[in-house]
């Protein structure tokens, strides 16, 4: 489960406990002026107080931050937390999708990439291995399925889909948002039958050669994601 944490109460996380639930990611994006900047006044405790209400449950968390330009100064801050906690950190890109496609000065460069990974790699070679993140140290996922297309790292459509309100589902949020087609809906179908034909479609090779279009011509870092030739098209 992805959170903000921000409205998990004690009693929330013994319910979630109950529910089945045994893993969760939670957004930090900085140290607590920053984070509050960017998500709300008293967003950073609420959120570092629903975290450890999580982790007092034995819900396995990860922290996750999307590195951006008004935040990366407070880059090491957030990896003391996690080496203090003892949890893992995945830093993320910053993908300029929905409102995001307002802020695309946000996006780190190649150059911003480099940089970093010069800087952070004490922590990066860390032994624990605590500190993962997008083109700095990305471990090779775990294949849970046999699938007819190659995925690499990006998680859409194989590691993951995204189920919106309406129920609608999708590769990916950024996808969803920017006009990519209903894959089914819930809970008329079951996740089990959308998969399936997914799966069995061309969609994500379709999603994938349009990647490896962008990479060709792109003299920006080479990426991943399948959400970023669609909003550089």
């Amino acid at each position: 489960m992805g959170t903000n944490a921000t409205l998990v109460t004690a009693a929330m996380a013994k319910d979630l406990v109950r529910s089945g639930l045994c893993s969760s990611i939670v957004s930090i994006e900085g140290d607590e002026k920053t984070h509050d900047l960017i998500r709300g006044n008293g967003s950073y405790k609420r959120a570092l107080a629903g975290l450890i209400n999580l982790m007092d449950q034995g819900i396995d968390v990860r922290i996750n931050m999307v590195l951006m330009k008004s935040n990366i100064s407070s880059i090491v801050s957030v990896l003391e937390l996690s080496s203090k906690l003892n949890i893992p950190i995945f830093l993320r890109r910053f993908v300029p999708s929905g409102r995001g496609m307002e802020n695309q000065g946000e996006v780190l460069t190649a150059n911003d990439y480099e940089k970093l990974r010069m800087d952070l790699e004490k922590y990066l070679l860390e032994p624990r291995g605590l500190v993962q993140g997008h083109y700095l140290a990305e471990k090779k996922a775990e294949i849970r399925a046999s699938l007819p297309f190659t995925r690499y790292s990006c998680s859409a459509g194989q590691r993951g889909i995204i189920i919106t309100p309406n129920g609608h589902v999708h590769t990916c949020g950024f996808l969803a948002m920017l006009g990519e087609k209903v894959l089914g809906k819930t809970p008329e179908e079951e996740i089990s039958i959308i998969w399936k034909r997914l799966t069995e479609s061309n969609h994500m090779e379709f999603l994938r050669k349009k990647l490896d279009l962008h990479n060709a011509g792109n003299e920006q870092i080479v990426t991943n994601c399948l959400a970023i030739p669609k909003i550089y098209r």
